[in-house]
């Protein structure tokens, strides 16, 4: 700050050793005023910045070390200054184990008093600088625990707009880190430019001048941290570590690239970067009570908010290119900037980044409001403004209502860019403008809706169908612009929470329901039509119920229903509306085929309105052609009949009746030829087993010509494309992208919603059984069950969780062929496998698949059971060999090796198999296979399925401590490690378990891994599910990394361990090293005085005699996953001939494992026919019931 010479009051701590020591650091003297001893102690340890290795002078990380802490004690934010340096003595200054005592001084202050007082990192340092740790063992000796009272030097406020020498050369690089600091900690490059301290601070107060006032509070700041450790300062400078850590160059920040509006802009390599922000999502990405999203991503947004107000009206993506060093920056922008930010002092947290952005994009917003307003710019400036930046620029809906007078399409896709909810009422406004005052209708604006936000589709749909002031209805192009809006945007296809307003807005009004029908049906025709009427029904509301039912009757009814004079009441009743929606509801019925259904009611509507009053002249023409289209081939006296209700004076000859393909471009008389409809989403997953009904769209592949638009066309355009690859009796799945799925034979395809499907939870294996069984009748809904999630994980366990795991990964990096399944294993049984095989990928992902159960060119299908085993194509194919089992090579490279190795890990200590496909079947947003990002998303904790469900222990951190200890090289004791080892399994996220692989390779190189892992396996305590998870975890470390002595011992000494060992490796699908003659893991884990009973069984599945069946019973003890693991051993030992042992011991757990038994039976095992068929070995009656009792 400015101004004469003035002073603070600071609460103080020394931090240190006596000599001779032997405890850890503590506080050796302090001040106990507004903070006791304890509260300055622990705000020092928390923002310790690491251990220095020596005083280092003339290096870059020389001490001292200064740290500007932020803490709040009470309701009490305080800002800190703690200096670790190297004492004056450091022969004399030894703890207990000779080693150097480094000191740290410490001082603190309210933030209130730190804002008036000094202003700055720089002038807080400068005050306590040359306070000695002497002097403050003499101020304690003197005055007690008084606080300082220190005379503060002129010193001028960072936020004054002239900020100190040289650190406004390096305003691109504070911007950048200001900017990343929003979404974590950063480290800076210690640049030779900025070697000393009084630099460095100065930097610093950049940084932090660049961030809103209110963010002082939490915003810590250092010279030097060691980043090999962990610390909680937020923005400092520290050593590089190559390709890891969030990393910025203050001479070369990164560039952020803004290519992709979307979402948050990514942080890619500039000169000088080292890291990035991994920034995702879209502009408006939900989590946050107003809707602007949560995490990452809003660093980059706020670093190119910055450099584009500094810079004025430049694109920020071209201004962000690091200036030369003479180029200084517009001195007025920067005093205005600044200005902001310090006025902004409400208080801020790292932890609600987006508040941090949309604070400064509101100031800015207002600005330029401000300057349209006053005539010192225009329109135009609010465009570049908008286009500028990467989303939300206004977050308050300032500017967009400037747009409206002067409305563009493309300011749709700007608003898109940029939406939040406070813009929908303006964007509403903006249609009705381009709409009614511009004359544009859905062709010209579609291009510019493309990725807009379902909330902002809603908000157009609402303005377009509210009637302007003194109109009672809508103008039609309003109306039609809306229902295409609801049919291409929303509605029908899901987001019903968004979208279930401006339905029940409809619902409740029964005019506005008609008018929304009949514009629809005049200007796009059938297809689609029946989504949006299940649709509008699916509201319940029963003003709309009754003039809705005669339109269900003809698009689904399939001539079985028919349209009652109450219908047609109900509709002709609706003021202004009425008749034309009967005449709509007569061209539907003509179109559909269904006139039978609708003359009769008909015919009496019209005998009422004539009894009434004679038609007019007007109206008997409006209805002529419409009685011609509907009667065209039926009596003539019916016709006759109908025309003088209406007061024709002669009788009329039946006209051609008109394709309406020339209207709509359906296929001719044919309603298969439309979509079926969706039914708004429903209530959450049913129980299993529960009857749900989808609508059903029905093409035929060739040579029918072609639905004439929507769904229909474009699913039957990939029909033809993917039937003629498959063969007379095979099936094929696909999906278009996330709007429909489709299963197909030879001659047709059936199509329903995506969305639908899966919120309808219905089994994937039973919607193509039951479209193939229906291909005949072409329904238009389809009957379906709920997929029972339990048994699918049966199946998944029964073909051999390994062999699906590796197909599962492997679809990741690219197309699976299945060759070899012989013909006997049934369609049903492959739909199985296909399921079993999704159910390992998150349900997302369906939306782009493609399957063939039987084909013989492969190449256009993600997965295909084929009789070609070659891999010719674009794509090299993963062969998966059926021999009896699906066999395959463990993925060794890209996305799907760690996709494996997470699905063993979450497998063995996170959920069960049914856990796990319950978790893969949450996430429902589409996926796409060829798209990295979505691919990288499914690898990590947004993946439902390796999001961790434990509560992390106060030991994590430690543990994560003490990994990064050892991969630096140093090493602690072996319980030690071993302890960190066991935390990071039994307590961490999926992270931690990768962690905890790197951290026992590392161990194994310096060969202290097995000790460590034996000590695990031998756990033992109180917490039963906790040591269960050291276990699994230790194990699936063996699996990956092998064994020794010490680790051989303790498997040896332990049964349970062993079993545990053999239930991973036979899940993991390793069956051919479970024997092998000199290495073999059974032999491996034998000890000299032979097997115990629970190896015998396993030895005996693998390498008995036929005439032998291992006892199960011994297993009984060590649960089902052991029981699994002998049966699929001898399931693996009976491929190349059936013996008949498998069927047996399936004939033995029949009565007490029947669900076991049946999914075995589903897989097509080879020799369970035969088997079961065969009279029991003797003993076999008393050892099933042997059996029974003992699992029973």
């Amino acid at each position: 700050m400015t101004g004469a010479v003035t002073g603070v009051d600071l609460d103080w701590a020394l931090l240190g050793k006596e000599r001779g020591q032997r405890d850890d650091y503590q506080v050796l003297c302090s001040s106990s005023a507004r903070l006791r001893p304890a509260a300055l102690e622990r705000i020092i340890q928390h923002f310790s910045p690491g251990s220095p290795a020596g005083e280092r002078p003339g290096e870059l990380d020389a001490l001292p070390w200064i740290t500007f802490t932020a803490a709040t004690s009470g309701d009490t934010p305080y800002v800190g200054v703690a200096i670790r340096e190297w004492p004056a003595q450091p022969s004399t200054a030894v703890d207990a184990t000779n080693r150097v005592v480094v000191p740290t001084r410490f001082f603190c202050l309210p933030l209130d008093d730190f804002r008036q007082r000094l202003g700055s990192f720089a002038a807080l340092y400068e005050t306590v600088r040359d306070v000695t740790v002497s002097d403050l063992e003499q101020v304690y000796r003197t005055q007690g625990e008084r606080p300082l009272h220190l005379p503060v030097p002129d010193w001028p406020d960072r936020r004054a707009g002239t900020p100190a020498r040289p650190a406004l050369r390096y305003l691109r690089g504070a911007i950048a880190a200001a900017g990343l600091a929003l979404d974590g900690p950063i480290t800076l490059h210690a640049v030779p430019e900025l070697a000393g301290q009084p630099a460095r601070i100065a930097f610093l107060d950049l940084v932090a001048a660049l961030l809103p006032a209110g963010a002082e509070g939490v915003l810590a700041a250092g010279t030097w941290v060691d980043v090999t450790t962990s610390h909680r300062v937020r923005v400092a400078f520290g050593q590089q570590l190559g390709g890891s850590g969030r990393q910025v160059d203050p001479l070369a920040p990164p560039r952020f690239d803004l290519v992709d509006p979307s979402g948050p802009p990514a942080l890619s390599g500039g000169s000088g970067a080292s890291g990035g922000s991994g920034a995702s999502g879209g502009s408006g990405a939900a989590g946050s009570a107003d809707g602007l999203g949560t995490s990452a991503g809003w660093g980059p947004r706020y670093a190119a908010l910055l450099t584009y107000l500094l810079d004025g009206d430049q694109p920020a993506d071209v201004a962000w290119v690091p200036a030369p060093g003479d180029r200084e920056p517009d001195g007025r922008r920067l005093r205005v900037l600044l200005g902001w930010l310090a006025s902004d002092t409400v208080p801020r947290s790292f932890s609600r980044p987006w508040e941090i952005f949309r604070a400064l994009a509101e100031a800015a917003a207002r600005d330029l409001d401000g300057r349209v307003a006053a005539g010192e710019a225009g329109v135009e400036s609010i465009r570049r403004h908008l286009d500028a930046l990467p989303g939300l620029a206004d977050p308050a809906g300032i500017l967009v209502p400037r747009l409206i007078p002067h409305a563009r399409p493309a300011d749709l896709a700007r608003v898109a860019r940029h939406w939040t909810p406070a813009l929908a009422r303006p964007v509403a406004d903006l249609a009705v403008q381009l709409c009614v005052a511009g004359g544009r209708e859905y062709g010209h604006l579609a291009p510019h809706l493309q990725g807009a936000p379902a909330a902002m589709s809603a908000a157009m749909v609402s303005g377009l169908l509210t009637p302007w002031p003194g109109d009672t209805s809508p103008p039609a192009d309003a109306i039609t612009l809306a229902t295409d809006i609801i049919r291409e945007h929303g509605g029908p296809a899901g987001q019903g929470e968004v979208w279930a307003p401006v339905r029940d807005r409809l619902a409740l009004d029964p005019v506005g329901t008609l008018q929304v029908l009949v514009q629809y049906f005049d200007t796009r025709g059938t297809p689609g039509l029946l989504e949006l009427v299940e649709w509008l029904a699916a509201a319940g509301r029963p003003p709309s119920e009754a003039v809705l039912r005669p339109f269900r009757v003809l698009l689904a009814g399939q001539g079985q229903e028919a349209v009652g004079y109450p219908d047609l009441a109900a509709v002709g009743a609706q003021a202004g509306i009425g008749e034309r929606a009967l005449q709509t509801l007569a061209r539907l019925a003509a179109w559909q085929g269904w006139a039978a259904a609708l003359v009769p009611a008909l015919e009496d509507w019209l005998r009422a309105e004539a009894d009434q009053a004679p038609f007019s002249t007007a109206r008997r023409r409006s209805w002529t052609p419409i009685l011609d289209d509907l009667s065209p081939n039926r009596r003539a006296e019916e016709r006759q009949r109908l025309g003088e209700l209406i007061g024709e004076p002669r009788p009329r000859r039946g006209l051609l009746r008109r394709s309406p393909g020339a209207a709509a471009g359906d296929p001719a008389g044919d309603p298969a030829g439309d979509p079926a409809g969706d039914p708004d989403a429903g209530p959450p997953r049913p129980a299993a087993g529960t009857r749900v009904v989808l609508g059903a769209g029905w093409v035929t592949p060739a040579p029918a010509p072609p639905p004439g638009s929507g769904d229909g066309r474009g699913i039957w355009e990939l029909a033809r494309l993917y039937t003629s690859a498959t063969g007379d009796d095979g099936l094929v799945l696909f999906g278009d992208g996330g709007g429909r799925i489709a299963v197909c034979g030879r001659t047709w395809c059936c199509h329903t919603g995506y969305q639908r499907f899966l919120e309808s939870g219905a089994s994937l294996a039973d919607l193509c059984l039951q479209a193939q069984a229906a291909a005949g009748t072409r329904p238009s809904r389809l009957p379906l069950v709920t997929a029972d999630q339990h048994r699918i994980a049966q199946d998944v366990d029964a073909f051999g969780f390994g062999p699906v795991a590796v197909v599962a990964a492997a679809l990741l990096d690219g197309p699976v062929s299945v060759v070899g399944a012989p013909a006997t294993l049934s369609a049903g049984q492959r739909l199985a496998f296909v399921e079993a095989v999704l159910a390992l990928l998150p349900v997302g992902l369906l939306a782009g698949m493609t399957v063939a159960t039987a084909t013989g060119d492969p190449s256009p299908f993600r997965l295909a059971f084929t009789t070609r085993a070659g891999t010719s194509g674009r794509r090299p194919r993963l062969i998966v060999h059926w021999g009896d089992l699906p066999e395959a090579t463990q993925p060794t490279t890209g996305y799907g090796r760690d996709y494996f190795r997470r699905l063993l890990a979450a497998r063995a200590l996170f959920r069960d198999t049914a856990g796990l496909v319950h978790a893969m079947s949450i996430w429902r947003d589409a996926l796409d296979f060829d798209q990295a990002d979505d691919l990288f998303e499914v690898l990590t904790d947004a993946n439902p399925a390796f999001l961790s469900p434990l509560t992390a222990g106060r030991s994590l951190e430690k543990a994560r401590g003490r990994r990064q200890t050892v991969l630096a090289g140093r090493f602690g004791r072996e319980s030690d490690e071993a302890d960190a080892l066991a935390t990071l399994l039994s307590d961490g996220t999926m992270a931690d378990l990768q962690d905890a692989v790197t951290f026992a390779d590392r161990l194994a190189v310096f060969e202290r891994l097995d000790p460590a892992l034996a000590r695990l396996i031998r756990t033992a305590g109180k917490d039963a599910a906790r040591v269960a998870r050291v276990h699994q975890g230790a194990l699936l470390l063996v699996y990956h990394s092998g064994g020794g002595d010490a680790i051989q011992a303790a498997l040896r000494e332990l049964p349970e361990a062993a079993v545990g060992l053999i239930v991973q490796l036979t899940r993991a699908g390793v069956f051919a090293s479970l024997g092998a003659p000199d290495n073999g893991w059974l032999s491996w884990l034998t000890p000299v005085t032979g097997p115990s009973p629970a190896l015998q069984v396993f030895q005996t599945a693998l390498a008995g005699p036929d005439n032998v069946v291992p006892d199960l019973r011994v297993l009984v003890p060590f649960g089902d996953d052991a029981l699994l693991a002998a049966l699929q051993i001898v399931r693996y030992r009976e491929r190349p001939r059936s013996s008949g042992r498998l069927a047996r011991l399936l004939t033995l757990l029949q009565a007490v494992r029947p669900d076991l038994v049946a999914a075995f039976l589903r897989t097509g095992a080879a020799g369970i026919a035969a088997g079961s068929g065969t009279p029991g070995l003797a003993g076999t009656g008393h050892a099933a019931a042997g059996l029974t009792g003992s699992i029973g």
